[in-house]
């Protein structure tokens, strides 16, 4: 699956992107941290990454090169969400929080923010003209 664990205890993925995906993703491969030391934990991280790839994969042959990017820019979208959530959850990097609103933690001031984000993007997702067959 690409797993390799690092000198710090923590799980990254690494996987190569197909050829045809290469110009959209500007890179040859993924690779991504997934802020984790338990082997479950990660392959579980690493199953979701892989998958939601998957997806692009299987519909790729039915779409235009603009629906190919914007799908990619998706994703790559999704997965600097999960950055965020998971350091809004573990307290980690930059703090975001909306104006005049108190918090308990900086921990809880940037979930807040990074809830109100996936609910935007979710909103977005379910009113854009994509459809999902299988055939």
């Amino acid at each position: 699956m690409g797993l390799q664990q690092q000198n710090k205890g923590n799980y990254t993925l690494r996987f190569r992107l197909r050829q045809r995906l290469i110009p959209y993703f500007n890179k040859r491969y993924i690779y991504k941290s997934l802020g984790t030391n338990k082997l479950q934990e990660a392959q579980a991280k690493a199953v979701t990454i892989k998958v939601k790839y998957n997806v692009i994969l299987q519909v790729l042959p039915m779409l235009t090169q603009e629906q190919i990017q914007e799908l990619v820019d998706n994703y790559i979208y999704e997965q600097l969400q999960q950055d965020k959530t998971d350091r809004a959850t573990y307290g980690w990097g930059t703090i975001y929080g909306f104006a005049g609103k108190e918090y308990k933690n900086d921990a809880e001031a940037s979930l807040d923010v990074v809830h109100y984000v996936l609910s935007e993007y979710k909103e977005n997702l379910a009113n854009s003209n994509y459809i999902l067959k299988k055939y």
